[in-house]
C-alpha cells in the first residue's frame, strides 16, 4: 500500500510540476557521432534540468517507448558501480544512450537520454531511472 502511494504521489507531483514548469519548443542540439558533431533542431519538452521529446513529457508518457516498463531483478545489477546505470537501462530497453547539448538563451548545456531511432522518441536518463524506481 505505501509502495503504490508512493507512485501516485511521485506521478502526481511529477505532472503537477511539469505542467507548470513545462515548456516545449523548438531548440539546438549537437552531439557527437562517429566522431562528428551533428547539429539540428528538435522538438524538446524542458523541465528544470530535465529534456525530453514531446511524446515522452510526462503528459503524454502512454507514447513514449518506457512506459510498458515493467521492473525486473536486472536493475539490480544496472546500479552496481561498473557502467552508469541510467545507460544500462536505456541498452535493455532497446534505446541509445546520448550525451548531447541544448542551446538555452545562447548558451550550450549538457544532458543525457535515451533515444529510439525508431519513433525519433527520447527521455532524460536521470528521469527515466527515476520513473524505473518508482514501479
Amino acid at each position: 500500500m505505501l509502495k503504490k502511494n508512493k507512485f501516485i504521489l511521485s506521478t502526481f507531483l511529477l505532472v503537477f510540476s511539469s505542467s507548470v514548469f513545462c515548456n516545449c519548443e523548438k531548440y539546438p542540439v549537437r552531439w557527437v557521432q562517429n566522431k562528428k558533431t551533428i547539429e539540428k533542431t528538435e522538438n524538446i519538452c524542458l523541465m528544470g534540468r530535465h529534456a525530453n521529446s514531446i511524446d515522452c513529457s510526462p503528459l503524454v508518457q502512454k507514447s513514449c517507448p518506457f512506459s510498458a516498463l515493467k521492473k525486473s531483478k536486472e536493475f539490480n545489477d544496472m546500479i552496481k558501480p561498473l557502467g552508469s546505470p541510467g545507460f544500462n537501462l536505456c541498452h535493455t530497453l532497446e534505446g541509445s544512450p546520448q550525451l548531447y547539448e541544448i542551446k538555452i538563451n545562447n548558451e550550450w548545456k549538457r544532458f543525457e537520454r535515451c533515444f529510439w531511432k525508431k519513433t525519433q522518441s527520447f527521455v532524460d536518463i536521470d528521469e527515466l531511472v527515476s520513473f524505473y524506481k518508482t514501479l
